[in-house]
């Protein structure tokens, strides 16, 4: 999953991201995070400029390549970019019922 927020800048994009406990130990969320890392350094340039990505992965990729991983980032981010676009701002929906862990 993937949100995108714009910025007031034509800087290239930035990205932050978010890989809970429910994706594996340490060393596969470690593994899911530099995968995700050179991914989108290596898309940067293709990516469009001015946003701010928040990336949280859907499935564990801890055992996928870098290959594997790269084309969905891309993907990813230029369907968010592409809605935000469209759709503007969103707003955030209410959550119901208990948050997990807690």
């Amino acid at each position: 999953m993937v949100y995108a927020f714009r910025r007031d800048d034509e800087l290239p994009a930035r990205y932050g991201l978010v890989v809970g406990k429910r994706w594996g130990n340490a060393v596969q969320r470690n593994r899911t995070r530099r995968l995700m890392r050179e991914a989108f350094r290596l898309e940067r340039k293709t990516l469009p400029v001015g946003f701010d990505v928040l990336l949280l992965p859907r499935d564990p990729l801890y055992r996928l390549k870098l290959a594997d991983v790269q084309p969905h980032v891309k993907s990813a981010v230029h369907t968010a970019t592409r809605r935000f676009r469209r759709d503007g701002e969103g707003t955030p929906r209410e959550r119901k019922g208990k948050r997990r862990g807690k």
